[in-house]
């Protein structure tokens, strides 16, 4: 003869809660928030090793502007400087805030979705800068921003499909 151990209660489920399952468009959405992550650490190891040809474009745009001598080396040599700290601090934390957004989003939090809009704006304006700043970035620099703001569009679109409002809203009934 076996005896089973009590179970303790189950607690009751709230009516109309569905636990929330991610669906393909979250899942797409993370992934593309784990692609601009990798194209992040990637920017950053590329930009820590085209320093000597950035710092050149830059200095010839400064003599191409009518800088003096004297003041294109202070400010070449200010911006050389800055250059490895500046690139690792802002590659950092663009690889965080992509793994953040992604974890977040993919627990079907509202906020995640809203942060993550108001991140792509914010890394459209920057995406437009680059085209438009002295000294222009690299050639493969310039390629992979492209496809970090293409990852975030891919992101931000599968976020906003039918199915993953559907989801967001489940989850915030949990």
């Amino acid at each position: 003869m076996t005896y089973s151990q009590p179970q303790p209660p189950v607690p009751p489920r709230q009516p109309g809660a569905v636990a929330a399952v991610a669906p393909p468009s979250i899942k797409n959405a993370v992934w593309a928030m784990y692609a601009g992550a990798a194209l992040s650490a990637l920017s950053t190891i590329i930009g820590l090793t085209t320093k000597t040809q950035v710092m050149d474009a830059y200095r010839r745009a400064l003599i191409e502007d009518g800088e003096s001598v004297a003041r294109v080396n202070e400010l070449v040599d200010n911006a050389s400087t800055a250059w490895a700290p500046t690139a690792i601090a802002s590659g950092l934390i663009g690889l965080l805030l992509w793994i953040w957004m992604a974890m977040a989003n993919g627990k079907g939090k509202k906020w995640a979705r809203i942060v993550a809009t108001v991140l792509f704006a914010i890394n459209t304006i920057g995406t437009i800068y680059t085209f438009f700043s002295v000294p222009r970035p690299h050639g493969i620099s310039m390629v992979i921003n492209v496809l970090m703001w293409l990852a975030g569009l891919a992101a931000i679109y599968f976020l906003y499909t039918k199915e993953s409002s559907a989801f967001f809203d489940r989850a915030s009934v949990r």
